[in-house]
């Protein structure tokens, strides 16, 4: 994926006088990937003579947040360590903040890809695992760093792949993210996603940036109007038309229509009610009425869901007289 220059790759090997340490160094990172295949195994088995939480703030810790080049398998390799140990279920709910902050602090801080990836998987188990008595309000500025920092790494990474799987992380730190912060969170996914959007060239990736943009505007409630302006523009060009038919942008641009219709309602942005009404139009046109009848894949299936959804939001937010001339197709179709 996203490599880095000559001269970070240079950096990998010690300085003259520094060899041992750097054998040294591969010698415990390949420790930390034998003890991260049996975590919590080990941890059980050697739970008298050795705690993680002991291990953490004495050893990995420090190798987590060290700024030596030539240490960076290690520091990979430690990060993915924790997220084994989190996995497992060996790691103890008091220790759950310490920990993501420090994983947090290095996806932020770190150049190093492999090492930022590492983090995203260990930050996907960490979230997976949070208490349930976590104040979401005590960790709400590392979520903001979290969520810049995941939104750098999109677009450095080469690999759609990548970028799906960092995408999928900043979704679930959205949703768990204190309702306080949603605000600011507005101002960093402004600076970051118009350049993301328009260098995006992949249909798919493109679908997951709708579902960020979705995301963001159900946690926002009603303050979504802050985003309506940066989405109007998208949504003109990811709506199916009568022409145009289904893609795979359809469902995910149809969810944010939804998305901001009903955050937003009774009082709709003239330009979402514009497109609601363009959907209802839509699912009365023979084509689309064609195309059910010759359903056959997931995508077609999920295009006919949303598509009624808008029917059903529409006939909430608009005067009786505007739906009713649809009524009756939408009924017998």
């Amino acid at each position: 994926d996203s490599s880095s220059g000559s001269g970070e790759r240079s950096s990998l090997v010690p300085k003259p006088g520094d060899e041992k340490a750097y054998q040294a160094m591969l010698l415990k990172t390949g420790v930390y990937h034998a003890a991260g295949l049996c975590a919590p195994e080990l941890l059980e088995h050697l739970k008298q003579h050795v705690s993680f939480q002991g291990w953490f703030r004495t050893s990995l810790a420090k190798e987590i947040q060290s700024k030596q080049s030539f240490a960076k398998p290690l520091r990979e390799r430690a990060v993915w360590l924790v997220g084994e140990v989190c996995r497992g279920e060996a790691l103890h709910p008091g220790m759950w903040s310490e920990v993501f902050g420090s994983v947090c602090a290095c996806l932020s801080a770190d150049n190093d890809f492999a090492v930022q990836m590492s983090s995203v998987v260990c930050l996907n188990w960490l979230l997976e695992k949070q208490p349930r008595d976590q104040n979401p309000s005590s960790i709400s500025k590392t979520m903001l760093v979290l969520c810049r920092g995941l939104l750098k790494m999109v677009s450095r990474a080469n690999q759609l792949e990548s970028q799906r799987n960092v995408l999928n992380t900043l979704l679930t730190v959205i949703r768990r993210m204190d309702t306080n912060a949603h605000e600011p969170m507005v101002k960093v996914v402004q600076e970051h996603f118009g350049p993301l959007w328009t260098s995006s060239q992949r249909t798919l990736l493109q679908a997951d940036l709708l579902g960020v943009l979705e995301a963001l505007v159900l946690a926002l409630g009603p303050r979504s109007a802050l985003l309506t302006a940066q989405m109007i523009p998208i949504l003109r060009d990811t709506l199916p038309s009568k022409t145009s038919g289904s893609d795979h942008l359809s469902v995910p641009s149809t969810r944010l229509l939804l998305a901001l219709a009903a955050t937003q309602a009774p009082k709709v942005h003239q330009d979402v009610a514009k497109g609601l009404l363009a959907s209802v139009q839509r699912i009365t046109d023979q084509s689309f009425l064609d195309q059910i009848k010759n359903m056959v894949s997931l995508q077609e299936f999920e295009d006919l869901k949303v598509a009624l959804q808008c029917v059903e939001v529409f006939g909430i937010i608009a005067p009786f007289n505007t739906l009713q001339p649809y009524m009756e197709k939408v009924a017998s179709a």
